[in-house]
């Protein structure tokens, strides 16, 4: 059977579509594993796997720091209101006055205003292309003018940040939402089709070999790189996966709003449009629900 007459549904079905396509291909078991992820929609087998596993950072049930056996696990519901609290507390250290829409452009100012909000479970990232993860820091990046944070699966995103913005809602302060408008970064691909095919996908998946230095994503998995003189040396100690996004909008919300809580917003409809129209969707579903 033709690998691409396959669309498989479930992470062991990606596997073993990736085997076929290895075989078939003669290519390294990563780069199977992301081609069988694409032919079954999705941007990449890490996307795949988060989306197709059953959730992590927000399971049904998830006990408090000082639960004790003899009392009941957390709900999930009990687990939204705690969030939309402390995401109104973080929103509200910054400004408490009503509707507000504020703005930071400087590197510094931006790594700041992020810092309370990251954290497991404290925020879910909606990414230019779709999907998201919870983003557990933020610092600035080894690039110039760049920020990096880590995610769950062990792997830092690279960005360039253009401005931060925050729209506070007072009607519901929950539903407030901060969106990280991206500058262009250049692709690091070597050859003009790397460079073209990570264009075409805004982001691309390297791994970091020294400060700013990247390669392809296979040497993770092959142990060592080619230097620009073509020789073969063994990757550093502190190499590591690298997810740079080459353009677009990250919208961080809480796990609790409404936004989060919409399948259709897991497609990225935020990058293509302004924090004005957000605000005002979202807006309309507040005074909806109020009305009834």
């Amino acid at each position: 059977m033709s690998t691409r007459s396959a669309r498989p549904s479930s992470i062991e079905g990606i596997k073993r579509l990736a085997k076929r396509i290895a075989s078939e291909k003669s290519v390294k078991h990563t780069t199977a594993l992301n081609e069988a992820a694409v032919l079954a929609g999705y941007q990449n087998f890490i996307h795949a796997k988060h989306a197709l596993s059953p959730p992590r950072t927000a399971p049904r049930s998830i006990s408090h720091a000082s639960t004790t056996r003899s009392q009941s696990p957390m709900s999930q519901s009990d687990f939204h209101i705690r969030s939309r609290a402390e995401w109104t507390s973080m929103v509200n250290h910054i400004t408490s006055n009503g509707d507000a829409t504020l703005s930071w452009q400087r590197v510094d100012d931006i790594v700041t205003t992020l810092q309370p909000f990251m954290g497991s479970n404290k925020n879910h990232a909606h990414l230019p292309r779709g999907g998201g993860f919870d983003f557990l820091s933020v610092a600035k990046g080894r690039e110039p003018g760049c920020i990096e944070f880590e995610i769950f699966s062990g792997t830092t995103v690279v960005v360039k940040p253009r401005r931060l913005v925050l729209e506070r809602i007072a009607s519901d302060p929950a539903e407030s939402f901060l969106m990280l408008d991206l500058d262009d970064l250049e692709p690091s691909g070597t050859t003009r089709e790397d460079r073209e095919r990570s264009t075409a996908r805004r982001q691309e998946e390297v791994v970091e070999v020294g400060r700013g230095e990247y390669a392809g994503r296979s040497v993770y998995d092959d142990g060592y790189f080619l230097d620009d003189r073509g020789n073969e040396r063994e990757l550093p100690d502190d190499a590591r996966p690298v997810l740079r996004l080459l353009n677009g909008q990250i919208m961080f919300v809480t796990k609790g709003s409404i936004w989060n809580g919409s399948s259709r917003t897991y497609s990225g409809i935020h990058d293509s449009q302004t924090t004005a129209q957000i605000r005002d969707a979202i807006q309309q579903i507040i005074d909806e629900l109020a009305a009834a």
